[in-house]
């Protein structure tokens, strides 16, 4: 390893490079991509920012979707809106475990009732069961709304989840 790379490795450490992630907890494409960038997180030094955004919110009021597909983000309320009022009521610190923790449900686990797995993943992050009602309330979603709009505000309304910002530079699925 040549001197500057010793000294780059060592400011990475020091003053590592900041990610933002915004997920939608139900998006495989999400899944996937958090499952790469804690990699990353873990051998490059980076600190990365956990942020829901909502194919939910996304997709609201827009025409020529599937009833299908329809059914689906009437149902994708749900988790996004426990991780937000997760958020709101016990932290920052919550939300990735709590990502984690739902995502593994469906993603791993084939976990199609998303009540099922939102209290699974409840359980298995520690967090109080009542977070549930919030699936079903509209308690939180001006914050949701809000988390959602910072992450695609600089990609434009066009985009699918994951979105990913390296120091303020936005990349998204499509």
């Amino acid at each position: 390893m040549t001197e500057t790379a010793v000294a780059t490795a060592s400011e990475n450490v020091s003053n590592p490079a900041k990610a933002d992630f915004w997920f939608d907890p139900l998006c495989p494409f999400a899944w996937v991509t958090s499952r790469w960038i804690g990699e990353v997180e873990k051998v490059r030094g980076i600190q990365v920012d956990w942020h829901v955004m909502s194919l939910s919110v996304l997709n609201s009021g827009r025409d020529g979707l599937s009833e299908k597909y329809k059914g689906l983000m009437d149902k994708g309320w749900g988790p996004a809106r426990v991780v937000i009022a997760a958020q709101q009521l016990h932290g920052e610190a919550v939300v990735k475990p709590l990502y984690d923790a739902i995502g593994a449900q469906i993603h791993n686990n084939g976990v199609e009732d998303y009540d099922e797995a939102i209290r699974l993943g409840l359980a298995s992050a520690g967090l109080p069961a009542e977070l549930a009602e919030y699936a079903h309330k509209d308690t939180y979603d001006a914050e949701l709304k809000a988390s959602h709009e910072n992450g695609i505000l600089p990609v434009g309304q066009e985009v699918g989840t994951p979105v990913v910002a390296f120091n303020g530079t936005a990349f998204l699925a499509q």
